[in-house]
């Protein structure tokens, strides 16, 4: 049973902590907001996590104090076993989920301490350099800290609140040191950098912050996306994959930071960037992908023999999981996508879209 009122008041009490209905800094929808309508999809949805966690509330997460992946190929070493270990990262957010809505408090009790636990491996072990790609796994981090925070212990929340001031600082070091003519100023390096900024803003509740990274992202857009709707990414690396990797972390942000987090004139400018894939996702258009890519780490994946890089045409299908969170905060492009709404996501993606469309 998934309970209808979501405040965490029940797990609060068991938690020996003070039960209070916690207005969350991200938009979760539906979710965790006392007296919501939840729609029938979105119970479905929950359910499928309640039932993932049960069989993995007693996992054991590990975590690395550094993580080797950017600038790598799959076969380097060291890249396939931290991938092992950044897989486990959405789990602790699922657990978040279960800690919050599941009906048996039992269940409840075990997701909030694995939930905790998992926060709090990362939190003692990770030592942050700024580096925005690699720390793209603390997005889900953020979320779940987020969504826990009602219900954590003051001697947990503590040193996570610590981490994820640190995160910001090491961001901010890391760009605080780059040329904006070095190409990863405005490419999606310098997106995610903002967008992972302002998920761990949010987290703290740090009102002032969230709002100084939306101006932040407001002076960023501009040179990320052109008045015709391509984006640096998509010119440096002639490739919808990267069009894409760099519209990613914005469609988070666009249906989950507050109203107003970005001006009317960013997200005009995210909107054409949806825009300018739309004759290659309708199949009016192709595009052969890295065909005439400037970047070196793309002829050194083709030579690997990665799949993506063999300058094959763009599959429209890649863009489902950009496009699918894009229908919450760019309604126009609802025409034209109509094709992708059905199941075929992960539970995450699903239920926090489904969420948002009950409760935009």
């Amino acid at each position: 049973m998934i309970k209808t009122v979501r405040c965490g008041i029940l797990i609060s009490l068991l938690a020996g902590v003070a039960p209070a209905c916690h207005a969350d800094n991200l938009n979760w929808g539906s979710l965790f907001v006392k007296g919501a309508t939840v729609s029938p999809t979105t119970e479905k949805y929950l359910a499928g996590i309640m039932t993932e966690t049960r069989s993995n509330s007693g996992i054991h997460f590990t975590a690395v104090a550094h993580i080797i992946s950017q600038g790598h190929l799959p076969t380097d070493p060291g890249v396939h076993e931290c991938q092992l270990v950044l897989q486990t990262v959405p789990m602790i957010l699922k657990l978040a989920i279960c800690a919050r809505t599941a009906g048996d408090p039992a269940q409840a009790a075990a997701c909030r301490g694995a939930a905790t636990a998992g926060l709090l491996v990362w939190a003692n072990t990770y030592k942050p350099n700024g580096d925005p790609i690699n720390e793209t796994v603390f997005i889900p981090w953020a979320q779940a800290l987020d969504i826990m925070t009602p219900i954590l212990a003051p001697k947990d929340l503590a040193p996570l609140q610590k981490f994820a001031r640190a995160l910001i600082a090491g961001g901010d070091r890391f760009y605080g040191g780059m040329s904006t003519k070095d190409g990863r100023y405005y490419n999606n390096w310098g997106t995610f950098r903002l967008c992972e900024r302002a998920y761990f803003a949010a987290a703290l509740g740090d009102k002032a912050m969230v709002q100084a990274t939306g101006k932040m992202l407001n002076a960023h857009l501009p040179h990320n996306i052109y008045a015709d709707g391509s984006t640096l990414d998509y010119l440096q690396r002639d490739a919808f994959d990267y069009h894409l990797y760099d519209l990613k972390p914005l469609m988070g942000v666009a249906a989950q930071m507050p109203k107003g987090f970005m001006s009317a004139a960013s997200m005009a400018r995210i909107q054409k960037s949806l825009d300018f894939m739309r004759p290659y996702f309708l199949g009016q258009k192709t595009h052969i992908e890295f065909l005439h890519t400037t970047v070196a780490i793309d002829f050194k994946r083709k030579k690997a023999g990665l799949e993506a890089y063999q300058n094959k045409p763009w599959d429209p299908s890649t863009a489902r999981p950009v496009l699918r969170v894009g229908r919450v905060a760019f309604p126009a492009i609802r025409s034209w996508t109509s094709s992708i709404v059905d199941d075929k996501y992960d539970t995450i993606l699903r239920l926090m879209v489904s969420a948002l469309e009950d409760r935009p």
